[in-house]
């Protein structure tokens, strides 16, 4: 299953620190996951991210955090199911 997951930044916080722990899991079971993360971070290096919706990859899952994600992913995506966190 592709996964797209949300977080605003990517730095060594809560936030981010469970959406690293979150993909690696699904990693392992064996989907494909992808961060949105508009603003980077110093954390950035552990993910598969970007800071551009990636549109040309359809997800069939989104798990979004943070509110601004949130909407940018549900208005790039109005037909995918989505988890807000």
């Amino acid at each position: 299953m592709r996964i797209l997951m949300s977080s605003y930044r990517l730095d060594y916080s809560g936030v981010p620190t469970y959406t690293w722990t979150v993909m690696r899991e699904l990693h392992r079971r064996g989907h494909d996951v992808r961060i949105y993360a508009p603003e980077g971070g110093r954390f950035a290096h552990a993910f598969p991210w970007s800071t551009e919706v990636p549109i040309d990859w359809q997800p069939d899952r989104i798990i979004a955090q943070h509110t601004p994600c949130a909407q940018t992913l549900r208005a790039a995506f109005p037909s995918h199911p989505i988890t807000y966190i």
